[in-house]
């Protein structure tokens, strides 16, 4: 259900980089002084979660917090850290582990961000969401 819902959020966005693909000249990095940027919101206050993406370093912290918490890999790391007497050790191996898949998500997310246009990840992602959405409440039912 939950992916069904942040497929149909992400889904906002699909018409901006859609626009940005057919005129550069929208894109907020273009070097356009007659344009002044825009805020997100009308009021020019930016929402709590506006700015939470808007910060690599915050919104990376915080989504792999919250989406590591209840996984899989942390309760087997409790597990290991249960049944071993050396939690620094396990916590060590979870670390480097952890680390490891974050380099490599984040050095081949950059290969594939310089080769395809983002209108074309964002569709992609909006797709894999929504049909992972559909196919959980299908199967629950």
């Amino acid at each position: 259900m939950v992916n069904l819902i942040i497929g149909v959020i992400e889904a906002r966005h699909l018409k901006k980089f859609y626009n940005e693909r057919k005129d550069p000249n929208l894109h907020p990095n273009h070097k356009n002084k007659e344009q002044p940027i825009k805020p997100d919101n009308d009021d020019g206050i930016q929402s709590r979660f506006s700015r939470l993406r808007k910060n690599p370093y915050i919104a990376g912290f915080s989504f792999i917090f919250l989406m590591e918490l209840g996984d899989k890999t942390q309760l087997l790391t409790i597990t290991l850290a249960s049944i071993y007497p050396y939690p620094l050790e396990v916590w060590l191996g979870a670390f480097l582990a952890l680390i490891s898949l974050a380099w490599m998500g984040v050095f081949f997310g950059g290969i594939v961000a310089q080769k395809i246009p983002k209108f074309y990840l964002k569709l992609v992602t909006v797709v894999i969401f929504i049909f992972i959405g559909v196919v959980i409440l299908i199967t629950s039912i």
